[in-house]
């Protein structure tokens, strides 16, 4: 899978018409913000020493450590390590560490898109629940055009042949 550093521009593939059912993937990229971003690794270590001593002064036994360890690497999850994006015919889907978000097309309602990236949502509206229920697609370096481009056409249900009858957002 490339990465950001390796494909800063990546180009979508032709979307080939479904066959039987088989998901194919369109894009794919990866994100990872702690070598995008090196500069907050210091803010980061800082609030690990911080959080781990206090926890330290109000449980001091070093087993007790390991709650505040896991929570904010949970936390920071995002941050620390590599999120890998996929496009395909079937949906959108994120890969960080042991998490793994997909939502299909068809349930997709709403796209919005910013700065950063792209937000599917599930919602017609905007809602406080999209941040819970919704899928996040950040940009790499150079790929937000085809981001763009390949949401649009998968959301439409368009493959080489034109928009099917059947989909349309």
């Amino acid at each position: 899978m490339p990465t950001a550093d390796a494909c800063p521009a990546a180009v979508p593939a032709p979307i080939p018409p479904a066959a039987s059912g088989a998901e194919t993937t369109v894009l794919a990229w990866r994100v990872h913000r702690l070598r995008t971003e090196p500069g907050r690794l210091g803010i980061v270590l800082i609030g690990y020493a911080v959080a781990l001593g206090m926890w330290y002064l109000l449980f001091p036994h070093p087993v007790a450590l390991f709650l505040p360890l896991v929570g904010l690497t949970c936390a920071l999850r995002e941050y620390l390590f590599p999120q890998e994006f996929r496009l395909t015919t079937r949906g959108a889907h994120v890969a960080n560490g042991p998490a793994r978000l997909f939502l299909a097309w068809e349930d997709v309602k709403r796209a919005t898109h910013g700065r950063d990236g792209v937000h599917l949502s599930p919602f017609a509206r905007p809602t406080r629940l999209d941040d819970f229920r919704g899928v996040r697609l950040d940009f790499a370096d150079g790929n937000d055009a085809a981001v763009l481009a390949t949401v649009r056409r998968l959301w439409r249900g368009e493959t080489e042949a034109g928009p099917e009858e059947s989909h349309t957002p």
